[in-house]
């Protein structure tokens, strides 16, 4: 008996134990629980609510864990928004999963493809014998001393640019002075730059300002030139509405122009393009603002591509159904169904898909079933195929 009552008391020591150890297991995950929790707190407390639209801040740019971003206070492409912006996003703002906003921010795209290689051009202008030197054959330069229709001067001059100077350095820019025949023979310029140790063409049409265009500005004409307490943003706007009245939306014109430098002492030729929207000009700008839309997938902010829907016959891999709800938001919400041509119907439904389907992707194709009213009381069950593609 004694030996039983051992053997019990063994059994309800260990039960005990046991029991100790898994409270106390409870006990600190419990405590592990809060202590997150309270570190969870931390961090939203200076967390600011969402807003539909947004623009970064400087200090906005300073949160950002890429150094480049902080520094320059805009993204790149080797800074990207789809990369850094979201985790700006975390820090700032305090999400609920499926929140969205549209974020404004500052995006450097690099300088001009037209005018980085004209960066004052040294100026020289063919002779007899430069012409000669290409050819005086039939169809070549020699043989009338000019360039014409027929004998262009990209299809010669980079060739006797490298055999001329052998040793130019890398994007060196030059301006060839040519005659050109047309009907009669008018001088001419092409800019050419040396690329990987190729000389190229610069392949757009330049406007360089003369003495009077200066002149025309006011301050400009005093020097002919522009410098940095006369730059050519303050002046050329409004130069070019008037040299250029019926220049429509769209519009560019690149224009050289003479640079002062104060520290140097000298004069630059550069160049510029400006765009017009049809009312104003404006320089090209090497940063822009720039607009993408975000969400909260409940743990961080993410980048939602720009993306809309076009008609197709492909085979559907998803499906919608048009809701009460969808029919009101696009003016349909008397009797719940569309009557309009089909043309209009598709209009309507990417309207609905754009509203209302959250997780679209580039590719998908959405079977969208909605009702058609066809007359006399009777309404249909209609469907329409759409892809998802880019709005890019």
């Amino acid at each position: 008996m004694k030996k039983f009552v051992l053997i019990n008391s063994i059994i309800a020591l260990m039960f005990l134990v046991s029991s100790c150890e898994d409270y106390q297991l409870i006990m600190d995950e419990l405590e592990d629980q809060k202590d997150a929790e309270k570190a969870e707190q931390l961090t939203n407390v200076n967390k600011v609510p969402v807003v539909p639209v947004y623009t970064l801040t400087e200090d906005d740019y300073a949160l950002s864990t890429n150094s480049d971003i902080a520094e320059f206070m805009n993204f790149s492409a080797s800074a990207t928004p789809e990369e850094f912006l979201g985790l700006i996003l975390d820090i700032k703002f305090l999400g609920s999963k499926g929140d969205q906003m549209r974020v404004t921010y500052d995006y450097y795209r690099g300088s001009n493809d037209k005018t980085k290689y004209i960066k004052d051009p040294v100026e020289y202008e063919l002779t007899d014998a430069d012409y000669d030197a290409m050819g005086t054959a039939s169809g070549e330069p020699g043989k009338y001393n000019n360039f014409s229709s027929s004998t262009l001067p990209g299809d010669f001059l980079p060739d006797w640019l490298a055999t001329t100077y052998p040793n130019a350095t890398e994007e060196a820019s030059m301006k060839i002075i040519y005659e050109y025949y047309a009907g009669g023979t008018d001088t001419r310029y092409s800019l050419f730059y040396k690329l990987d140790g190729v000389w190229q063409i610069v392949d757009v049409d330049t406007y360089e300002l003369s003495s009077d265009d200066y002149d025309s500005m006011g301050e400009p004409g005093n020097y002919n030139n522009f410098s940095f307490s006369v730059p050519h943003g303050d002046y050329l706007p409004v130069f070019l509405k008037l040299k250029f009245p019926y220049a429509t939306e769209g519009d560019s014109k690149v224009i050289m122009y003479k640079y002062y430098s104060s520290s140097s002492g000298n004069t630059y030729v550069y160049a510029a393009e400006y765009f017009c929207d049809g009312i104003t000009w404006a320089v090209y700008a090497s940063t822009i603002a720039a607009t993408s839309p975000f969400k909260f997938n409940g743990d961080n902010w993410v980048i939602v591509p720009p993306i809309t829907y076009q008609f197709t016959t492909a085979a559907h891999n998803k499906e919608y159904t048009v809701t009460d709800d969808d029919y009101d938001a696009v003016g349909n919400g008397t009797y719940n169904n569309f009557e309009s041509s089909d043309e209009v119907v598709q209009g309507k439904l990417i309207t609905i898909l754009k509203m209302s389907v959250e997780d679209a992707v580039i590719g998908d194709v959405y079977k969208v079933n909605y009702k058609y009213y066809v007359g006399g009381g009777v309404v249909e069950d209609r469907s329409m195929n759409f892809e998802v593609i880019s709005e890019e």
